[in-house]
């Protein structure tokens, strides 16, 4: 990896995420081609990024949230953000 691209992927990263919590909670985006477009079934946790700090996301959810919110940002990062061309 070359310097800057931790910070590039964790850029995408959050993207992906938003665009997915967003799209799971039925909110129409401006993505729709591409691996953002392949969601998963199930209802949007109610939750929302609260920061980042360096390669380090931080969210916040209701109580019983968390496995959903979980499995939601492991494939926005895994399927979206992880497509990094260079």
């Amino acid at each position: 990896l070359c310097q800057g691209s931790a910070a590039d992927l964790i850029k995408r990263a959050m993207v992906a995420i938003d665009d997915r919590l967003l799209r799971m909670s039925g909110v129409p985006t401006e993505s729709s081609s591409g691996a953002s477009a392949r969601l998963a079934e199930g209802v949007a946790p109610r939750g929302r990024l609260l920061l980042q700090v360096h390669d380090e996301l931080v969210f916040e959810v209701e109580e019983g949230g968390a496995a959903a919110l979980r499995d939601a940002v492991t494939k926005a990062m895994v399927h979206d953000a992880a497509m990094l061309k260079v």
